[in-house]
């Protein structure tokens, strides 16, 4: 699914846009927010991840261009497609470099603006697929529970952070909160027990030399999920250049 933000300040665009979006039966897309000003917009997506950012460039207060920005300064890995009334804006987009997924004029097609958010959906469909397989071979290192429900939330949390470029998490919290968003889970403390526990079933049925060869220690959940960060993004590199 596609979790999108719509930074407007036309209310019938809002409202046609929220319309057609739900109308699609597939449940590919769900709007998380609707901003009608640009105050506290940079603070929110500083905070909270979502695929997808429809941005009216024309806003008050702080321009879709301030705001672009701000996603550039602050390396925020969301996809913008930027919405403009003004020719003048789409320019200086253009002229000042900015990296947006794609550009409608407004009145825009929804149709093509669907067309284009399938396209979008499409493609983070292969990436977590792709992502998905080489998660379970490293987890297969050691010995799981597959059919946990914190084996599930351990390959979700490892899914964002590799949709997000991250390669360290520092706050386990921002993870739960994401997942329990996102699957309407009014507790996200539950996704830490769930994982919590399902990572001390893994450490008394794994072999101990597999253990110590990677963790000197315990480990924590967190402690674990960075462990396979790092075999992900070191295998990644080392295909690369194997195959330069």
């Amino acid at each position: 699914m596609l979790h999108i933000l719509i930074i407007d300040d036309n209310f019938e665009f809002i409202e046609t846009l929220f319309n057609e979006l739900n109308s699609d039966k597939s449940n590919k897309f769900k709007v998380v927010k609707i901003c009608t000003n640009s105050k506290n917009i940079i603070d929110y997506i500083l905070k909270e991840f979502v695929d997808v950012i429809l941005l009216d460039l024309n806003m008050p207060n702080i321009n879709g261009l301030q705001i672009l920005d701000a996603i550039r300064e602050n390396n925020i890995k969301s996809d913008v497609i930027a919405i403009s009334g003004d020719e003048n804006f789409i320019l200086k987009l253009t002229q000042g470099n900015y990296h947006t997924y794609r550009m409608f004029l407004k009145p825009i097609s929804y149709d093509k603006l669907i067309d284009t958010l399938n396209k979008m959906y499409d493609e983070k469909s292969k990436k977590t697929i792709t992502s998905t397989s080489k998660i379970i071979e490293l987890l297969d290192i050691f010995n799981f529970n597959k059919s946990s429900l914190g084996y599930t939330y351990i390959i979700d949390c490892l899914n964002i952070c590799i949709r997000t470029k991250c390669k360290y998490i520092p706050n386990m919290k921002t993870l739960y909160n994401e997942i329990a968003a996102r699957e309407s889970i009014k507790l996200s403390s539950s996704i830490g027990w769930n994982i919590e526990k399902c990572i001390t079933s893994m450490k008394n049925s794994t072999n101990k030399n597999i253990l110590d060869k990677y963790f000197n220690f315990k480990p924590t959940p967190k402690a674990f999920l960075n462990c396979i960060l790092s075999l992900y993004y070191s295998e990644k590199t080392n295909n690369i250049k194997h195959k330069v």
